[in-house]
């Protein structure tokens, strides 16, 4: 299968940018892997910008038809041997377990690569995936957005300002740059040894942001609020406490019973966790991050200690089977 979308040009009557407002031009000519929602949004404000979208390749033909549709340029394919040669850039945004097989399709579908470069959007691979296209004489790197992606229609509208961990070639670190200044994002460069740390502090700033949150929601709900609720009551505390620790980082921002050393309302909090959570997962949770909250107070090492003991594997421990025993 092979469609093709016009490339559009002029202003659009979605409110998008179009040539009247400014696209940037440029010779580069993508062709994007993996129809997936960073694929649709980076090839969307790419082509906005005067990338040329040539291909889109994907293995789902209606998923790709409409990858297609939105990015407003290129051609859907859904076989290796459709897809063309008219490249210069690849941008590869598939699962990371997927980066391997593909890696090896590319190369086998061009024996020479010479003179071309190829992208891929994981957060945690290195470039190395890559090295069948180096093989073949691509220049190969990374470009990771450090963003969420969800709707492309509302992921869209949040590209500018965003920033890129880059990696990789030489040259192909140069054209990740020049992709992400007409993104106005920002880029910087890590060391391709560094990606699973990067990666892991990404996953903690976001998906472990997202547990933590619905962790407070759970605990919340044993009181009978509500999600919904919880959620709207917890709002401003919420956006406050991150943008504080944004504007001021986390020594000035910490708050609470750890940041005073209140040793009663931490064991207070243990005991009423530990009575609601027969799993053990709130007192967990609290205590792991008590561990964390105490490296940031302004406490004496001893009354540090004191807390700190409180929060050990063996003392929570103890008080599960404490309260589990009175019930």
């Amino acid at each position: 299968m092979c469609s093709s979308a016009h490339h559009p040009r002029g202003d659009r009557d979605d409110g998008t940018m179009g040539d009247s407002e400014g696209m940037m031009r440029t010779e580069i000519r993508l062709s994007i892997i993996g129809p997936g929602r960073v694929g649709q949004t980076l090839g969307w404000a790419l082509a906005r910008r005067g990338f040329p979208i040539i291909d889109v390749l994907g293995r789902d033909e209606r998923r790709t038809e409409n990858a297609v549709a939105f990015i407003g340029s290129g051609r859907g394919c859904t076989r290796w041997d459709e897809l063309s040669e008219e490249w210069d850039l690849l941008l590869v945004s598939v699962n990371d377990d997927a980066l391997t097989e593909v890696a090896e399709r590319i190369a086998h579908r061009f024996p020479s690569l010479r003179g071309k470069t190829a992208l891929h959007t994981s957060g945690f691979h290195s470039s190395r995936i890559l090295h069948p296209l180096k093989d073949r004489g691509a220049a190969v790197g990374s470009l990771h957005p450090l963003m969420t992606f969800s709707e492309p229609s509302v992921a869209r509208e949040r590209l500018s300002g965003i920033s890129y961990a880059v990696e990789g070639d030489a040259s192909a670190v140069a054209q990740a740059h020049r992709l992400v200044a007409a993104l106005e994002g920002r880029a910087f460069s890590i060391g391709p040894e560094q990606k699973p740390l990067y990666h892991a502090a990404a996953v903690l700033a976001c998906g472990h942001v997202v547990a933590l949150l619905e962790t407070a929601f759970a605990v919340l709900d044993a009181i009978g609020l509500e999600p919904a609720s919880a959620r709207r009551a917890f709002d401003p505390l919420i956006r406050e406490t991150i943008e504080n620790v944004l504007r001021e980082g986390g020594r000035r921002a910490l708050t609470g019973p750890f940041a005073r050393g209140d040793a009663r309302v931490i064991a207070a909090h243990l005991a009423a966790l530990a009575d609601v959570d027969r799993e053990g997962e709130f007192v967990d949770v609290y205590a792991c991050l008590g561990r964390r909250a105490l490296h940031l107070a302004s406490l004496t090492p001893t009354h540090q200690a004191a807390i700190r003991a409180m929060l050990t594997s063996d003392s929570t421990d103890l008080l599960r089977k404490e309260t589990t025993d009175d019930r």
